[in-house]
C-alpha cells in the first residue's frame, strides 16, 4: 500500500542494499546473498530531508506447542538531511537492528532453552563535500553499542560500545 511518500508492506519485505544497513550490523549470511528473503511488515518514508526503513522480519513463526524457537528480526534505519547546501551535505544517520531468538509458546522438549534478545544501536554523523560537479569527499562516521539480554553460546558479551569511522 503507497500513500503520498509512505509505502506499508506485509509479506515478502523490500530489502533493497539490505535497508542500508552499516556493515557491523549485516550477518555472515547477509554477506553473501543480497537477495535473502524477508517476510513480515515493513513502514518505508522517503522525502527530500528524511528516509526511512522499519521492518520486522519472522525468521521462524512458531505456534503454542512447537518444538523450535521463534526467531525475529527487527530494524530501522532513519537517515535525516540536516545541511544541504550547494557543497555540503550533512546528514544524521540512526540505526536499530533487534533480534529474538526463544519463545514462550513452545514445548518443554528443547533442552536448554537458550532463549536471547540481541539490539545493536548506532548514531552517526554523514558528511559529504563536492569538490567539483563529479568528486566529492564523503567522511561517515557512528557511535554503536550492543546489549544482549543473556550470553548465546557463540557470543562472549552481553554489552559493549564502538566508535566506527568510514
Amino acid at each position: 500500500c503507497k500513500l503520498w511518500k509512505l509505502d506499508m508492506t506485509v509479506g515478502t519485505l523490500h530489502n533493497e542494499n539490505l535497508h542500508q544497513l552499516i556493515a557491523p550490523f549485516m550477518t555472515d549470511e547477509t554477506l553473501l546473498d543480497e537477495r535473502r528473503l524477508e517476510n513480515g511488515s515493513q513502514l518505508r518514508y522517503q522525502s527530500d530531508r528524511l528516509h526511512l526503513d522499519a521492518w520486522l522480519n519472522w525468521e521462524t513463526f512458531i505456534k503454542k506447542g512447537d518444538a523450535k524457537h521463534e526467531e525475529l528480526v527487527a530494524g530501522m534505519t532513519l537517515d535525516y538531511l540536516l545541511v544541504n547546501q550547494s557543497k555540503w551535505q550533512l546528514k544524521i544517520p540512526v540505526q536499530n537492528l533487534f533480534y529474538h531468538h526463544g519463545g514462550q509458546v513452545n514445548s518443554d522438549l528443547l533442552e536448554p532453552r537458550n532463549t536471547y534478545t540481541m539490539w545493536h544501536k548506532a548514531i552517526g554523523l554523514d558528511t559529504k563535500y563536492a569538490m567539483t560537479s563529479t568528486q566529492s569527499v564523503q567522511f561517515k562516521t557512528y557511535f554503536l553499542h550492543h546489549q544482549s539480554t543473556s550470553i548465546p553460546q557463540d557470543l562472549l558479551f552481553t554489552k559493549g560500545t564502538v566508535y566506527y569511522p568510514n
